[in-house]
């Protein structure tokens, strides 16, 4: 059957990557995957289809209906699973421990090495005259 230009289909449409489409969905749109989760692939069918955010990464926007998460975490960050920023403000990297990008947990500063600060993506080399043992051991 051939439908007019500008006609509406009238059989249902998967929901696009980003979205979930529950029972009586009327736009591709209407419901989009819940800040700090994503959906990649088409056909939602409610928000528990979405998944969350994976550790070392981070999904920002609600609304915005993103098919794949935003980006790694900034140096000095952690991200445990569902975080929706590149740096949130509860998983800074603690002192004596570094977090490069995308880090989904602190490191601890090896041996020979330090970190006196706070939100920090690397740990300093130990100053001569002094010595450095490893965080947490």
């Amino acid at each position: 059957r051939i439908q007019r230009p500008g006609a509406r289909p009238t059989w249902p449409v998967n929901c696009p990557p980003g979205y979930y489409c529950p029972l009586g969905t009327w736009s591709p749109t209407q419901h989009p995957c819940p800040r700090g989760t994503f959906r990649e692939w088409p056909g939602a069918r409610s928000a528990e289809d979405c998944r969350p955010c994976p550790a070392g990464q981070f999904c920002s926007d609600s609304g915005s209906g993103k098919p794949f998460p935003d980006g790694l975490c900034s140096p000095g960050y952690y991200c445990p699973p569902g975080q929706t920023s590149a740096t949130p403000t509860s998983f800074r990297c603690p002192r004596g421990f570094y977090c490069p990008e995308g880090s989904p947990q602190p490191r601890a500063c090896e041996n020979g090495t330090f970190q006196p600060q706070e939100a920090k993506g690397s740990c300093e080399p130990c100053p001569a005259g002094f010595y450095c043992e490893a965080s947490g051991t």
